[in-house]
């Protein structure tokens, strides 16, 4: 996979080069070796990287400013051979900051689920409930379907107030193991360029290019959506906006502009003619 390239660049210099550099554009495309899937590989994994990052930041700020607040001010409560005992005879509501929804109501008198409260989770004891919302939306209301389903404790379940935001913290490490689906990843994206080359070739007849450089010049219009997408997931979640058609633009016009480039002949490649 890791491709001998012959380059006046360097291949770190195209993280940043694939941005605007025309004759960067024609070198991978002129010069490179194979597919160009060793450059590829790097880019897969500074966004893997980034990637993972942002969202040990977002699960890490969710956590640590709507989650543990909200249960280290409830009393203790312990789970215990099928029963839950709380301390304190009052129910407790965890609603997130800027939510209507009601995600966890522990109610220590009553084992039928309150409807009138409509909870995402609700905990009794010696049953929790679990909301099943309509469709995906969390954001519901009292008027939309719901279908409540009834659990009882298992038996071996032995769950209190501290081993729970033990739990809690773990969650905040788990986005690390994203990084494990990187070789995954790498290759859905290979096949990806694949048919991305098989497609692109139907339309640059004129310019008298190899299948591999076709490929080439997809991976060199992929490198800014990669490179972009670690800013663009944290502008998502910071800004609740979709920007999904955004990264399709960006690689429609890098694909243009790349193409055309390979038009200019008023540039020769070190160690060819033009």
């Amino acid at each position: 996979m890791n491709q001998k390239l012959d380059l006046s660049f360097k291949p770190w210099q195209g993280f940043y080069l694939a941005f605007y550099s025309r004759d960067f554009w024609r070198e991978a495309v002129k010069k490179w070796q194979g597919f160009g899937f060793g450059f590829y590989a790097y880019i897969v994994f500074i966004n893997t990287i980034l990637g993972t990052l942002v969202i040990l930041f977002a699960t890490g700020y969710f956590i640590d400013s709507f989650i543990l607040p909200n249960i280290n001010s409830m009393p203790d409560f312990n789970v215990q051979n099928g029963v839950m005992e709380y301390k304190s005879n009052k129910p407790f509501k965890f609603i997130p900051d800027n939510s209507d929804v009601v995600f966890l109501y522990i109610n220590p008198n009553d084992d039928q689920y309150d409807k009138k409260v409509n909870a995402f989770v609700q905990v009794s004891p010696k049953h929790y409930f679990l909301n099943k919302l309509a469709g995906t939306n969390v954001n519901t209301s009292s008027s939309m379907p719901q279908t409540i389903e009834s659990n009882t404790y298992p038996n071996n379940y032995n769950i209190n107030k501290d081993s729970f935001i033990k739990f809690l913290k773990f969650l905040k490490l788990l986005p690390l193991l994203l990084i494990a689906l990187y070789p995954i990843v790498l290759v859905l994206g290979i096949l990806t360029l694949f048919i991305q080359g098989a497609i692109i070739n139907l339309f640059v007849s004129s310019y008298n290019l190899t299948y591999n450089q076709v490929v080439r010049i997809a991976v060199i219009a992929a490198t800014p959506n990669h490179i972009l997408a670690a800013p663009l997931m944290l502008l998502e979640l910071l800004c609740k906006i979709k920007l999904g058609i955004l990264t399709f633009v960006i690689w429609i016009i890098y694909l243009v502009l790349i193409i055309r480039a390979q038009a200019k002949n008023d540039y020769t490649l070190p160690g060819t003619t033009t």
